[in-house]
């Protein structure tokens, strides 16, 4: 008969993961199948005990690797933080615990300091967040930050994207009604002209003042969300398309045109806040 609780013992003392390795990448739970050598050494792998410890030292390394970038963050600025309350401590490194992006541990390294600095049940929402986003969300967020934050106050404007969205609405339906009189004009203008002769520069000049309408009614509008497109502008890219979606299924940013939220805003603005200036 087979004993379990042996082979479970000998995988775990036996497989070549070793806990202090500086080979992060050789430790994570994606690439653990790498480790074991042959039927017999992976059969332990069904077992819940041998399969839960490898997730645990999993967890335990990635939450080691962060503390110690919130704790170089902490010593470089020199902070004085404060114990976290369990309400947001148990959560937070719940979530940060499963982080396989290396590009992401610099980040929640982030929102565990500002959590460790003020008791904000906020921080439990941004890490839920964080566990959704992967680091191409997290670069976007932080450059369209860096622009928009250009501005005197974008709060105002971001509360002038509800007028603007009813603006472009409108805009829209203004430019395609303009189009629709003028594809309808012209159609009824050939049509006349079948019947009689009407000049060629008569035509002329009613195809221009419908296309000069047309134009007018978009720059009136563009001039007055000229702030707003310069913002979005540099983000209204194809190859942000996929980030940009998952960033608006979680409120950070809007899509049409591409700004932040005030959520995003805030959200950014605490992993990134100036620690000098508190």
């Amino acid at each position: 008969m087979i004993d379990k609780n042996k082979i479970a013992s000998e995988n775990l003392s036996n497989n070549s993961i070793d806990c202090a390795s500086n080979n992060f990448s050789q430790n994570t739970l994606i690439n653990f199948n790498t480790d074991f050598n042959g039927l017999e050494k992976t059969v332990g792998l069904l077992i819940p005990s041998v399969r839960n410890a490898i997730v645990d030292r999993y967890r335990a390394e990635t939450t080691c690797i962060i503390l110690e970038k919130a704790i170089e963050i902490i010593k470089d600025n020199g902070l004085e933080i404060k114990p976290i309350p369990a309400k947001i401590a148990l959560p937070l490194f719940d979530k940060l615990s499963i982080e396989h992006e290396e590009d992401m541990y610099e980040i929640w390294a982030k929102l565990l300091v500002s959590s460790a600095l003020n008791y904000d049940p906020i921080s439990i929402y941004y890490a839920e967040i964080l566990s959704k986003i992967g680091s191409n969300e997290a670069k976007l967020l932080l450059e369209m930050y860096k622009t928009q934050t250009k501005y005197t106050s974008f709060m105002i404007s971001v509360n002038q994207l509800c007028r603007y969205n009813e603006e472009l609405e409108f805009f829209n339906m203004e430019r395609f009604i303009f189009k629709a009189i003028q594809v309808k004009v012209l159609e009824t203008l050939y049509s006349i002209r079948e019947l009689c002769n009407i000049p060629t520069l008569v035509c002329i000049k009613i195809k221009h003042c419908l296309k000069k309408l047309t134009v007018r009614a978009e720059r009136d509008f563009r001039g007055y969300a000229k702030d707003l497109y310069d913002m979005a502008e540099p983000f209204d890219k194809q190859k942000y398309k996929h980030s940009l979606q998952v960033l608006y299924n979680l409120g950070l940013v809007l899509r049409e045109p591409p700004v932040l939220t005030k959520l995003g805003y805030e959200l950014v603005k605490t992993l990134e806040r100036d620690y000098e200036g508190d």
